[in-house]
Parts: C-alpha cells; structure tokens; sequence
C-alpha cells in the first residue's frame, strides 16, 4: 500500500529524512481520515482529532554502514480526542509497533540486495 493511498501527507522528503503526517479519529471504524494538504496539516487543530506524523530518518555511519530509524509522534487537538487516542493506542500501539519492525526490515533487505 502507498501511504498517499492510506491518507499520508507528504510533510518533508530530503536525503536524510522523509516525514509523512496524516489527521484523523484513528479510534473510529473508518477512521476519520481527512484530505489536507501539508499547509494545511501543520495548521489544523478541529477538535476531536489526532495529528500524527511518521518519518524514516537517515544517519551515516563509519564504515559505510547507515542507519535508518522511525518515529511516530501524534498530537490530539483536544482532551476529549486525547482520552479516546489513549484507550486506542492500548490497543494498537503493540501492532504499530511490528508494523514498523516490519517495514524496516523490509527496506533494509531491499538495499541490501544486488
């Protein structure tokens, strides 16, 4: 799946970083997914929703070895919406965490293949 397909916003693609955001009510069946821009995202604060955004950061390191991490961060606009985010994320968050184990795994076999 590509994540402009999921609902992902591009926010920054340099060499060293690549960092997506996506608004939503995560805690929702449908999930609540709202269409911005990357204007948009870093203005919007509607009450009742989360912001998060994901990166895949780049460090070089010696001997030709790179070092590629992730981080996820997410900003609920309101109390309400921070309370229905917390009992989601008890759920989720282990999920989302072998998500991403994943898809590091799945790009470092991809670089270093032939």
């Amino acid at each position: 799946m590509r994540l402009a397909e999921a609902g992902f916003i591009p926010l920054a693609d340099t060499d060293e970083e690549l960092l997506v955001g996506i608004v939503g009510r995560f805690w929702t069946p449908g999930g609540g997914l709202r269409r911005l821009s990357g204007e948009e995202f870093c203005r919007f604060d509607e009450p009742g929703y989360a912001k998060a955004t994901w990166n895949f950061a780049v460090e070089p390191g010696a001997e030709g070895v790179t070092r590629l991490t992730t981080e996820t961060r997410v900003l609920c606009t309101d109390r309400s919406a921070r309370r229905k985010f917390r009992a989601y994320w008890a759920v989720v968050g282990p999920f989302s965490s072998l998500i991403r184990t994943r898809a590091l795994r799945q790009i470092r076999a991809a670089a270093e293949s032939p």
